[in-house]
């Protein structure tokens, strides 16, 4: 499960990394929300049937959108 992958304390800080700097668009947001933040994580080929796009493409975004909070906690830090 995708929520394996980082640890608590990684996600809360990149939630609050997103609330305070509202870095992601809307589609980035949507995606890491559902694939981190939701109690109903979702994998990749479930995000993408949700909202139109192959899994790899979900998979693209995931990783940009994460490189962006990378950067952004790395300079908050």
């Amino acid at each position: 499960v995708a929520k394996e992958v980082l640890a608590k304390s990684e996600i809360d800080h990149m939630w609050d990394v997103i609330e305070e700097n509202g870095s992601l668009d809307d589609k980035e947001l949507y995606i890491i929300k559902r694939r981190f933040l939701s109690d109903n994580v979702g994998t990749l080929e479930d995000v993408g049937d949700e909202i139109g796009l192959t899994r790899e493409r979900v998979r693209q975004i995931q990783n940009d959108a994460l490189m962006k909070l990378r950067i952004r906690m790395m300079a908050t830090a």
